[in-house]
Order: C-alpha cells, then sequence, then structure tokens
C-alpha cells in the first residue's frame, strides 16, 4: 500500500497550497497544467517528474505511480495512444441533470472547456469515498472483473458515468489483481483492499454525497 499513500500525499496536500482545491483529472482529451499527473508521451506534457503530486511529495520515484504486479503492458497498448503507463487513477465523477450544465461531483477538479474547481469543502464523510483507484489493464478474470471491459487509459477514474445506477458497459471498474480486490486510497488518506462491487454504493464514490 506504500505507493498510494504517498501518492495521497501529495493529493492531500496540493490543496493546501492551491485554494483548497484539488489538482485536474488528467482525461485523455487534452493536457492541462493542473493535472494531478502527467502522463501523456505524445505531445507537449511535461514529464512524469514534473506533475503536480510529484512537487508535493518533496522526494519522488517513478515506481510510485506502478503497482509492482502491474506487468503486462498488452491491454494498454492496444487500448490505442495514448498509452497511460500507470496503475493509478484519480475519482472523477459528473453528471448532467438537466442535460445542459455538467455537475463535478469530485474528487478532481475538471479543467478543460472552461474551469470546473472542487475544494475540499465539498468532501463528505471522506473516510468512506474512494479517491484514487487502481484499474484493469487486461482483460483476463484475475484483472478484469464480470461483466466489465473498460481497462485503465488515463488518470481518471470514473466508477459511475450515471448517478442513478452502475453501467458495466460504460463505467470504470476496480482491478482483482490482489486475490480478488484492487489497493484504494481514501479521502482521508487511508487505503485497504477493495472489491470491485464496492463503487456501486455511490456513496464510497461520489465524493460531495
Amino acid at each position: 500500500m506504500s505507493n498510494l499513500k504517498q501518492l495521497g500525499v501529495g493529493v492531500v496536500l496540493y490543496p493546501m497550497e492551491n485554494r483548497e482545491v484539488y489538482p485536474g483529472c488528467a482525461s485523455p482529451i487534452a493536457f492541462e497544467p493542473a493535472d494531478w499527473i502527467y502522463w501523456r508521451t505524445n505531445d507537449l506534457a511535461p514529464p512524469l517528474e514534473k506533475s503536480r503530486v510529484v512537487a508535493m511529495m518533496g522526494s519522488w520515484n517513478a515506481k510510485l505511480f506502478r503497482c509492482p504486479l502491474d506487468r503486462n503492458d498488452s491491454g494498454r497498448i492496444a487500448n490505442g495512444s495514448p498509452v497511460y503507463l500507470y496503475s493509478y487513477s484519480f475519482t472523477s465523477i459528473e453528471s448532467d441533470f438537466d442535460s445542459r450544465i455538467l455537475y463535478n461531483f469530485g474528487f478532481a477538479s475538471r479543467n478543460f472547456g472552461f474551469p470546473d474547481p472542487f475544494k475540499t469543502s465539498q468532501v463528505r464523510r471522506p473516510s468512506l469515498k474512494i479517491m484514487l483507484a487502481e484499474e484493469p489493464t487486461l482483460k483476463t478474470p484475475g484483472e478484469m472483473p464480470p461483466t466489465y471491459s473498460r481497462l485503465v487509459d488515463d488518470g481518471q477514474w470514473t466508477p459511475r458515468t450515471s448517478l442513478l445506477q452502475p453501467n458495466p458497459a460504460r463505467d470504470d471498474t476496480l482491478t482483482r489483481r490482489h486475490s480478488g480486490k484492487a489497493q484504494v486510497l481514501y479521502g482521508d488518506s487511508h487505503s485497504s483492499p477493495a472489491s470491485y462491487n464496492e463503487p456501486w454504493d455511490t456513496n464510497v464514490v461520489v465524493a460531495s454525497f
């Protein structure tokens, strides 16, 4: 769990230096300077060591962003470019209640198109909310939960594309790499194994609920 805990230090300290606003979600749409991780290798984005959370940690090692059991990149590569070479992603949920406005439910701030910051004051019951997740990298039974198909492909984890009910065809999920569970970090910075079905409860993944 030490990798996640050290990354969590960077994520938790970042708002203290940035008006209580969490870093960006690091989506596949476009690089943003506020992204929590600089993961791209095929554009003009800065290198990994310049990532916003790295600046908060003081010292760093590239291995922190990769689970020691995450050893096979074939699934990532098959997904196509850009390839996300890291194991962990930052919870990012939005919903369009009235079909015109996207509401950000955290944790990640969203900065593409227009600024949509998410603040620490918006988090409810942080000890219950998954903040950093570990996604599948292969579609094998030891990695991918049943009925799901999405592999890790960027720095954001979107476990719910609808607040009404889970949608395995569209939602991101958790890996089963660690004896059927994933390593996750919660909003209060404690880490624990989690099953793929835990995000079915919106109170576990929607930071502002």
